[in-house]
């Protein structure tokens, strides 16, 4: 289903009324409406390619089922009729937790595409409804079949996403996993998981270039040693100096973050990190994440 660009649209940014702020506690109504059009349109296809009917419904009774077992219930959602679909749309229209409606949204996803494989259509459904949260000014978008949390626009689109797309690569699976993994614990408000996460991934990934390269370094390595190791086997040129001793800081200020905040004992009382400082953090992880990969990559 396109998403079209209507004249209201054009006439709202040109007044200046599109939203550059991410609300992140509230799925307005007419996305929501959207939304359930873009599935009805994503299983139509499925059906259309498949077409026994009995593999749409098995999508929306392993969608339903997963979300009434980890949620501890007998139905979702109080429809009046007695069947998965309608129970999945009333959800998707009247569920006022944000996140366990962004759950339906990644279930669909998977299972769409356990079905049917990543095929044309769940790529446009993915990439018409990452517009449509924008369009919304709500702050989500989903990557790699996962719903992650956008703070800064700029940010997400030109490191966010390119790091997560370099780490999609074999080698870098446990990077990438640690990566997505700091991203859905900020979306659930898990600050100090989510900085322990993001500084794991980094190392991941220079352990995952060491090893790609045959470097020798050890399993316990910290990050400030793996940048040593890197160093030493060039992986830094002389000319680039400056931005080894920038990405060395970059590093502290994460671990410093993690050591400070998270990693130790807090003590009698529980100490929670600001999601301001958090929110520096990973992007601080991702532009770590997307130097190495540059440097890695233009290296032989």
């Amino acid at each position: 289903m396109a998403v079209t660009d209507l004249f209201s649209k054009r006439q709202q940014r040109l007044r200046g009324e599109v939203s550059d702020v991410y609300v992140y506690d509230k799925i307005p109504m007419p996305l929501r409406i959207q939304l359930l059009y873009m599935v009805d349109e994503l299983l139509g296809s499925v059906l259309e390619y498949y077409k026994p009917f009995s593999i749409c419904n098995q999508i929306f009774k392993a969608v339903v089922k997963t979300l009434r077992l980890e949620y501890g219930k007998r139905r979702i959602s109080n429809a009046e009729e007695n069947d998965e679909y309608h129970e999945l749309v009333s959800f998707i229209k009247n569920e006022e937790n944000v996140d366990r409606l962004l759950d339906a949204i990644e279930l669909i996803v998977a299972n769409v595409s356990e079905y049917s494989g990543y095929d044309e259509s769940l790529v446009e459904f993915v990439g018409d409804l990452n517009i449509r949260f924008r369009e919304h000014a709500v702050g989500y978008e989903i990557v790699n079949g996962e719903v992650i949390r956008v703070d800064s626009r700029f940010m997400h689109s030109q490191v966010v996403k390119p790091s997560i797309q370099f780490l999609n690569q074999p080698g870098f699976e446990g990077a990438q996993q640690e990566f997505i993994r700091a991203y859905e614990h900020y979306r659930h408000a898990h600050h100090k998981e989510a900085i322990n996460e993001a500084v794991k991934s980094v190392e991941s990934t220079m352990r995952a270039i060491c090893t790609a390269r045959n470097w020798r370094f050890k399993t316990s390595d910290s990050a400030k040693r793996l940048i040593v190791v890197c160093q030493e086997n060039n992986l830094f040129p002389s000319y680039y100096q400056s931005h080894l001793a920038a990405l060395a800081s970059l590093m502290e200020g994460v671990v410093s973050i993690r050591n400070n905040e998270s990693a130790h004992g807090q003590g009698p009382e529980v100490r929670e990190v600001d999601a301001d400082i958090v929110a520096y953090g990973l992007h601080m992880a991702a532009a770590a994440v997307l130097m190495l990969a540059s440097l890695h990559a233009n290296q032989p």
